[in-house]
């Protein structure tokens, strides 16, 4: 029995939801697989060497897994099994027959697609960009690590359609994975990436109470803006201690100014007023943008609360 993988290639950077649908699309399948293999009189012998192999897998095992491929010959499960043998295999000089075979034999397959990816990835580690540009049209649905290491290949070519859509992704709240660093590199050294763009993702992350995320996108702030990890904790769990700590003229330090106004966020979320109280009072020394900013995620929280003042 076949289990195929049809979904059209993304048009965009993945989204975690669309990732999440297709980690459960795979386990389903492979549930549902194990289920009919019992059912269709392959008895507890072959799911023992299914599970037997998935666990071996895990354990980086090949030659247990090597093992249960062969006793698995013409089972419905053995293409999961020949993929965790070549998945273990990848960075091994010589493999690639071994692979193309596989995914000629699997095409359209979920465990085709799940191989193609991990070969992408590794091909994209070791920027084998020829190669990398021959199988990339041919996966289906990219996650945001290929998705990077792909306008990682376009770079190499000097493409440069990538900045515009790497600052898409900049701009989003989805995290960003380490393939992307080198096209972030090129969007700073490009200048296509400003300092407001970068305080705008530490703030929207922050917003969404990701504090290690904000921290890891505050890498690209010069040194003495770079907020430490144990001050945006701190910020999260007490933000009114933050503030009331405030050296005076602190605000004269734009990354002081950033902290403050998470700081009057977080304070917003349980109580509107006293944010508001707060932000009266050292308004005038932020500049018109941030004020306006502040402003506008008081009148959000307002809302939300259904507060008159918010009309």
């Amino acid at each position: 029995m076949d289990y195929h993988y049809t979904m059209k290639p993304s048009t965009g950077f993945p989204n975690t939801l669309r990732n999440a649908l297709n980690t459960l699309l795979a386990g389903l399948l492979t549930t549902v697989a194990l289920a009919f293999s019992a059912g269709a009189g392959a008895g507890t012998a072959s799911d023992a060497q299914f599970l037997a192999a998935r666990e071996a897998f895990r354990n980086g095992n090949g030659a247990r897994v090597n093992s249960a491929l062969a006793a698995l010959e013409g089972n419905d499960l053995q293409p999961w099994v020949a993929y965790y043998a070549l998945r273990l295999r990848l960075d091994e000089p010589g493999v690639d027959g071994a692979i193309n075979d596989f995914l000629s034999r699997q095409a359209g397959s979920y465990p085709a697609e799940k191989l193609r990816a991990d070969w992408l990835k590794s091909m994209g580690k070791r920027h084998q960009w020829g190669d990398f540009r021959r199988e990339w049209p041919l996966l289906a649905q990219p996650d945001a690590e290929l998705t990077c290491y792909a306008w990682q290949e376009r770079l190499s070519r000097d493409d440069p359609t990538v900045y515009d859509e790497a600052l898409r992704a900049w701009y989003s709240s989805e995290d960003l994975p380490e393939s992307c660093d080198p096209v972030t590199d090129a969007l700073v050294t490009e200048k296509r990436l400003k300092l407001d763009d970068v305080w705008e993702r530490v703030r929207r992350l922050l917003e969404l109470g990701r504090g290690r995320s904000a921290h890891d996108a505050a890498r690209y702030l010069p040194d003495a803006q770079i907020p430490d990890a144990k001050t945006i904790d701190g910020i999260a769990a007490q933000p009114a201690r933050y503030l009331d700590k405030l050296p005076a003229g602190a605000e004269s330090s734009r990354k002081s100014r950033e902290l403050s106004l998470y700081a009057l966020v977080r304070i917003a979320r349980d109580d509107v007023d006293e944010a508001a109280r707060r932000w009266q009072r050292i308004a005038p020394r932020f500049s018109d943008t941030e004020q306006a900013y502040l402003w506008g995620q008081l009148a959000w929280q307002a809302a939300r609360r259904h507060m008159p003042e918010a009309v």
